[in-house]
């Protein structure tokens, strides 16, 4: 029949245990049947008819029947196996669902200047089972195509305007960013401050290589932490430098110290006098020999 599936999905091990009691005669009328219903997706109501489709006359087919006909449900259609339904209902989405999937694909490789944002927000909106209902070949192609063109000129028109915000913020923050840089030198504040010039430029170093911010926030953050250690400030910039540190706050130096500590205790007692064991030996070899010394007022 025009537009049916050729092919039907067999499980040759179900289908054998299933038919493993059938004699030779009703395992070929039951074959029969199932291809049947493959085509024709219901089998007749008339036992005339079913044992035509069988190839058998209708005395052997109903003989046959009594044996096969509780492996098929009637409805106001006709006969139908269950197995064989679900089998052909899963194949047949399986079949529609690589059709959507191959207009989709074509569309795309047709139109390859859209850009890689717009083809992952495409893929990532386009859902090939809104399709799978639609049983018309041609009328889900327009479907398709047509969910496609409305998706790019809703987002084409979403990005435009977000590009225009982006662009706005970026200028606003770029002017921000200009006029605070006129106003405001992380260096020089530091030499300002009282620190080393010298330190201060390998410091700026070590901070460019941390990406860190020479912001006046970061400033003020930093010379606040400074004052809580009451260290010079100069030994402290040193120590940034010497670690590596693209930023500072006290509770550095304060874990410094405690690994300092706890190092000093363990070098205390490691250097603690160890005992002689030979000595205590000794000691017991000279006890032993003060026991053997004869009593004499025994």
């Amino acid at each position: 029949m025009e537009g049916q599936d050729p092919a039907l999905l067999v499980y040759t091990k179900d289908f054998l245990e299933g038919t493993a009691d059938l004699s030779a005669e009703e395992f070929g009328a039951y074959t029969r049947l199932i291809f049947h219903q493959h085509q024709r997706k219901v089998l007749p109501k008339d036992t005339k008819k079913l044992a035509r489709l069988c190839g058998v006359g209708i005395s052997e087919f109903k003989e046959i029947w009594e044996e096969i006909k509780h492996k098929f449900t009637l409805s106001e259609r006709g006969y139908a196996n269950k197995r064989c339904a679900a089998e052909i209902a899963k194949r047949s989405q399986s079949g529609t669902l690589k059709s959507i999937l191959a207009v989709y694909g074509n569309w795309i490789k047709a139109n390859k200047k859209l850009s890689k944002r717009t083809v992952l927000h495409i893929k990532k909106e386009f859902n090939a089972f809104d399709f799978v209902n639609i049983e018309d070949d041609k009328k889900r192609k327009e479907e398709i195509l047509n969910f496609l063109r409305n998706e790019i000129l809703a987002f084409a028109k979403r990005t435009h305007i977000g590009n225009e915000n982006e662009n706005e913020n970026e200028s606003i923050n770029n002017n921000t960013n200009s006029s605070l840089s006129k106003n405001f030198n992380f260096k020089n504040s530091l030499i300002e401050s009282g620190f080393d010039k010298e330190l201060s430029n390998e410091w700026m170093i070590v901070r460019k290589n941390k990406k860190a911010s020479n912001t006046k926030t970061a400033f003020n953050k930093f010379i606040s932490e400074v004052e809580k250690t009451n260290k010079e400030k100069d030994d402290i910039l040193k120590t940034c430098v010497e670690r590596s540190w693209g930023k500072f706050e006290a509770i550095y130096l304060e874990n410094i110290e405690k690994q300092g500590i706890s190092h000093g205790k363990q070098q205390a007692i490691s250097n603690e006098p160890r005992v002689n064991r030979q000595s205590i030996s000794e000691v017991g070899t000279n006890q032993q020999n003060i026991r053997n010394i004869p009593n004499p007022l025994k």
